[in-house]
């Protein structure tokens, strides 16, 4: 292979290689490198494709050995100078990479019956694959995956005609070949790019061209570009806050810069409670329940009133008298009275009666109420009992035998009792929480409950229910309030918060 100078119509260099006797038939240049080039040989004893640096010529940088016959015909992708394309009289179509290792195979084309003796890129899209075979066809392969058709040789149908080649009864299949390459080509590889990154940071990047015919490199370039440094120091600072784990402290700092009033105000309140060691009882502080407070008033209705209250404000009015000199004896035994006042011992609080504590007679009549359920009592069939109270409308006494015929006949007591309840024409505000508790319907009162009630509903979830069903159940809540929209969808975003769905 003779290397020659146009311009001066003289011989440059001569390529050969010493130690083969190999016949060069097809020379392709390096689509990047001046100085490189590749040579190819038809000899069937020596199927190889040599690459040589005009720099270097003593011998060839590599050597690529894949076919099996001589080689016909080489291309390589201006494109890409990844890709070179072979073929052969191995009947083989042959895509290597001649720049990794020692040459590697990452592609083969179909082929018809006889052989490819020209292969060719397109100019225009570098992913078009062209080849001309000795039965007078051109192929049209896509390097970019997909199916393509290949059409089989039939000779009985090369000699007599069109539709003498195929048998009566027997399918005709038309095999399908997939191509694709290994790794993607150049050309689908962006040559530069930018992204903003958190913090106000900009990562670019680029192919640099390498120096003396060395290959392309990509470089990384990472800047700072800061158009709102009010948020860029808001940003550091929560990345110090997730990096040392003091989100409580961070939240108490927003709610300084924030203030006490206004729904952001309320919704840093929340997040910072669910940052706490004890954030059930923090939501329902920020809720406005205080369970004390509650308990305290509800016991201070049922204490008892003091009969004996009148008197003993009188005696304090008195108390507060000062007694001077007596007018005459009656004032002075008056003084002498309420200076000493006589203490009446405290009479011995009576113990409450029951039914037992009185006269009582029982009736065995099982044409009356009270004797029905008499005879279910002594016959030992508290359901029975049970279900007579219950026809009888007497579901106190209902619930009482339902405690002792065990926890399935009291559900069911209790399931039947709430039924009543709402099928009556009364309000069933009072007894739906009673429900809740009793029965552990969750779900029914956060489905059904008031909007207006939402604060009630999410303190009775943070009471009384577990984790899982807490979060679940207030994020069902609060889907509620989302869609109603308006003012519901801050308090909403507070259900959110309380369910941890950040």
């Amino acid at each position: 292979c003779v290397v020659w100078d146009l311009r001066k119509n003289d011989p440059i260099i001569k390529v050969s290689d010493s130690t083969s006797r190999m016949r060069c038939k097809v020379v392709a240049w390096h689509p990047d490198v001046a100085t490189q080039l590749c040579i190819a040989s038809e000899d069937d004893h020596t199927p190889v494709i040599q690459i040589w640096d005009l720099r270097l010529a003593s011998s060839p940088l590599k050597t690529l050995e894949g076919h099996t016959k001589g080689v016909l015909s080489v291309a390589w992708c201006q494109a890409d100078s990844d890709l070179l394309l072979s073929c052969g009289k191995d009947n083989r179509i042959l895509v290597w990479n001649p720049n990794s290792g020692p040459g590697e195979i990452v592609a083969e084309l179909p082929t018809s019956n006889q052989w490819s003796f020209d292969v060719s890129w397109c100019p225009r899209n570098p992913a078009i694959i062209s080849s001309a075979s000795f039965d007078g066809r051109v192929s049209l392969y896509s390097l970019m995956g997909g199916q393509q058709q290949v059409q089989p040789s039939n000779s009985v149908s090369d000699s007599f005609g069109p539709g003498l080649g195929e048998v009566a009864g027997q399918p005709q299949h038309t095999p399908q070949v997939t191509c694709q390459l290994k790794s993607p080509p150049k050309w689908l590889r962006r040559p530069c790019g930018a992204t903003f990154g958190f913090g106000g940071q900009l990562v670019s990047f680029e192919t640099v061209a390498g120096v003396g015919g060395a290959p392309s490199k990509p470089a990384v370039y990472i800047s700072s570009v800061v158009t709102e440094p009010e948020l860029v120091e808001a940003s550091s600072k929560l990345e110090t806050s997730l990096r040392e784990g003091n989100l409580g402290d961070f939240c108490q700092a927003k709610l300084a810069t924030l203030g006490e009033d206004g729904d952001k105000s309320k919704l840093w309140q929340f997040i910072g409670a669910s940052f706490g060691e004890n954030c059930d009882q923090q939501f329902l502080k920020l809720l406005g329940i205080n369970l004390d407070e509650l308990s305290s008033q509800l016991k201070a209705l049922l204490e008892p009133v003091k009969e004996n209250g009148i008197e003993d404000e009188v005696i304090e009015k008195v108390a507060d008298l000062e007694v001077t000199e007596a007018s005459d004896e009656f004032e002075m035994i008056a003084a002498q009275a309420v200076a000493a006042p006589e203490e009446v011992p405290a009479e011995a609080e009576a113990p409450a009666l029951t039914t037992l504590d009185q006269v009582f007679s029982l009736s065995k009549d099982p044409t009356s109420d009270q004797g029905q359920l008499t005879i279910a009592l002594l016959a030992g069939d508290i359901e029975l009992a049970v279900d007579l109270a219950i026809k009888q409308n007497r579901f106190a006494e209902a619930l009482i035998l339902s405690i002792r015929g065990g926890q399935e006949l009291l559900l069911k007591t209790q399931a039947l009792y709430f039924q009543k309840a709402a099928s009556e024409d009364k309000d069933v505000s009072s007894v739906a929480l009673v429900e809740a508790v009793a029965m552990g319907s969750w779900e029914k009162l956060v489905e059904h409950c008031g909007l207006d009630s939402w604060r009630e509903v999410l303190a009775a979830l943070v009471t009384y229910t577990d984790s899982n069903t807490k979060q679940v159940l207030s994020g069902r809540l609060a889907d509620r309030l989302s869609a109603d929209g308006g003012d519901n969808v801050v308090n909403g975003l507070l259900c959110y918060m309380v369910a941890g769905d950040l």
